[in-house]
């Protein structure tokens, strides 16, 4: 079970990111609904994974690069 901490981790990656990586699928796909999915999806595998993935300064180049790779 996650503790305050992780969660409160996960949510300013998710807030200071969420809206970016959107952007950065509409640049793929120019499909709102379907960039929603994609950039949730990757939220979701983050979670999955939070030990090893948040708190990490190269989360940034995860997100950027794991959303791309769904777009293609």
């Amino acid at each position: 079970m996650p503790d305050a901490h992780q969660y409160s981790a996960f949510q300013v990656v998710f807030d200071t990111w969420y809206n970016a990586l959107c952007n950065y699928a509409y640049s793929y796909l120019k499909d709102e609904d379907a960039c929603e999915d994609i950039v949730q999806e990757v939220f979701t595998r983050i979670w999955e994974h939070r030990p090893n993935l948040i708190g990490q300064e190269e989360i940034r180049y995860y997100l950027f690069t794991a959303v791309r790779n769904n777009c293609i």
